[in-house]
């Protein structure tokens, strides 16, 4: 006789994954933008994102994502990371009950450094030979979210040393898949707006959580992934000087050279 075992409860940790996840892209679209939407009229071919600057804008990226603006997500986000910590092990608990072997290898594929690599480099490269200015701008900024989010991961993983779920190493914390997922994420919300974002922020929860179906995360690793991806993204963004978007018609009075009045003076 068999014994059909009644099947687990879904436990809290997965609805705080799905709650963690989509506070990032919710906090994206609640914010004041840094700066204004993009229109293709602004571009004039001269702006801040020319290969020339390409060095001076990667180093002011990796100083700005530890810059005042982004205090409020940078709490919000450890907060996340945090209370996901709390519950890391009922969430280990599930997939190991409910396994998911095609998701965890399809995000880890989909997420990996080759694919990453490639597609960053060719769009890149892409953007480089287009005359379209969302697009030339969004690859420029979208390969330096890339480099700027590398950089942390990995500096974050040889800093903490957690172990694994399976045990395979020590670099465990933060997610490198999901932070750089939620980093291209947040560069193409704030290219393209919610048609492109919302798509680009469901893949990345779902690379997110392939994370921990094939034990290489713990729910935390996720959280904290996500985070720092929109961290990320948001600093690169915020730094963009679009040939014009930035500018803003300044008037004001001032002495006129005889001395006798006043005159009318502007400028950008």
């Amino acid at each position: 006789m068999s014994i059909t075992r009644p099947s687990p409860r879904r436990p809290a940790s997965v609805v705080a994954l799905c709650l963690a996840l989509t506070a990032t892209p919710a906090l994206q679209a609640a914010e004041t933008p840094t700066v204004e939407p993009y229109s293709p009229k602004s571009f004039s071919g001269a702006s801040d994102h020319e290969l020339s600057r390409y060095a001076a804008n990667l180093g002011r990226n990796l100083k700005g994502v530890l810059g005042r603006g982004n205090l409020r997500p940078l709490l919000l986000g450890a907060g996340l990371a945090l209370s996901g910590s709390l519950v890391d092990r009922q969430t280990e608990t599930y997939f190991a009950q409910h396994p998911y072997p095609a998701a965890g290898r399809t995000g880890a594929r989909v997420g990996g450094t080759l694919v990453v690599a490639g597609l960053t480099a060719g769009l890149f490269s892409a953007g480089a030979l287009s005359h379209e200015g969302r697009f030339h701008d969004a690859t420029y900024d979208l390969s330096q979210a890339v480099l700027v989010n590398t950089a942390y991961t990995f500096a974050l993983k040889n800093t903490v040393h957690r172990m694994r779920p399976d045990g395979s190493n020590a670099l465990s914390f933060p997610s490198g898949h999901t932070s750089t997922a939620f980093a291209a994420a947040t560069v193409l919300q704030s290219h393209y707006g919610l048609k492109a974002g919302l798509p680009a922020y469901g893949i990345a929860s779902f690379i997110g959580a392939s994370r921990m179906a094939s034990k290489a995360h713990h729910l935390s690793d996720v959280v904290a992934g996500a985070g720092l991806g929109y961290l990320v993204g948001r600093t690169v963004v915020s730094h963009d000087d679009h040939a014009g978007r930035h500018r803003q018609l300044a008037l004001g009075t001032m002495a006129s050279p005889s001395g006798d009045g006043l005159a009318l003076n502007f400028g950008f």
